[in-house]
């Protein structure tokens, strides 16, 4: 996005992108996308091949119980428990989902579970334990969950330290 001229485009379709699929490896890895390069195109291939279309799948997706369509999305390369948390979240529509990654998981340790600082990385185990998050925020706690983690990236951060009397507290409604 050009920092004057902010213009903005629609993702392409899985049709538009099938079209530069045999350069779509070379072309990734040369904006900086790395080793993830290889699974998008081979996703966008699986893809633009489902039968009755991209759309259809989607479809279903959408109309799928959350543990269903998340090990459903895990079938495609490259694609994990987070990135298919993030798939349900984002785009099939279920706002409870929190994906969990290492951002995540230091948040969860520093402010909820303490007790988690002892853990090294996120297990399976720590995985579900974080779930709390929907218990906390309700319905749409994969939302508070990006608000939380956007607090994390460096962009964001401000060069002054808040001070205490500009945190806030998030309280669950009984």
């Amino acid at each position: 996005m050009d920092e004057e001229i902010q213009n903005f485009y629609d993702f392409p379709s899985i049709e538009q992108m099938a079209i530069g699929l045999n350069e779509m490896e070379k072309v990734l890895r040369e904006k900086g996308f790395g080793y993830r390069a290889k699974y998008i195109a081979k996703t966008v291939e699986t893809l633009s091949k489902i039968d009755g279309g991209f759309e259809k799948w989607e479809k279903k997706l959408k109309e799928m119980e959350y543990a269903d369509a998340k090990v459903e999305i895990q079938k495609l390369d490259g694609v994990g428990p987070k990135v298919a948390d993030c798939i349900c979240l984002m785009a099939l529509n279920q706002h409870h989902v929190v994906p969990v990654d290492t951002h995540v998981f230091q948040i969860t340790a520093l402010h909820y579970l303490p007790e988690l600082k002892k853990s090294k990385n996120v297990t399976d185990v720590i995985y579900r334990r974080i779930k709390f998050y929907a218990e906390r925020f309700g319905s749409h706690a994969g939302w508070a969950h990006s608000v939380l983690f956007s607090t994390r990236l460096k962009r964001f951060k401000s060069k002054e330290k808040l001070q205490e009397e500009d945190t806030v507290e998030i309280k669950k409604k009984k």
